[in-house]
């Protein structure tokens, strides 16, 4: 069998709080992480790959963070106070 395939955290699965969204938006992000778990697109990116809202993302984001599948960390242009798109860590270890 040829293709690709990433991994989610396996309790995720199982995780009644999380709606479609919720779930394709972790999954996205899978997909846009490096080996290490990092990622970085925009929100509007993130709605367009997911064929949502960008408020919809941005609600989906607040939910995965605040259940503890992914770390939020602000963005800044270097040497100013700009902000840039957030970077994502996917957590796979439960709490």
């Amino acid at each position: 069998m040829t293709g690709q395939f990433d991994i989610l955290p396996k309790r995720a699965k199982g995780d009644r709080r999380l709606n479609l969204s919720d779930f394709k938006v972790l999954a996205i992000l899978q997909e846009r992480s490096s080996d290490k778990g990092y990622c970085w697109p925009a929100y509007n990116r993130i709605a367009e790959d997911c064929c949502i809202s960008k408020r919809t993302a941005i609600y989906a984001v607040k939910r995965l963070v605040q259940y503890g599948y992914l770390v939020k960390a602000k963005r800044t242009i270097d040497g100013t106070e700009e902000q840039t798109s957030n970077t994502y860590y996917i957590k796979f270890d439960p709490e």
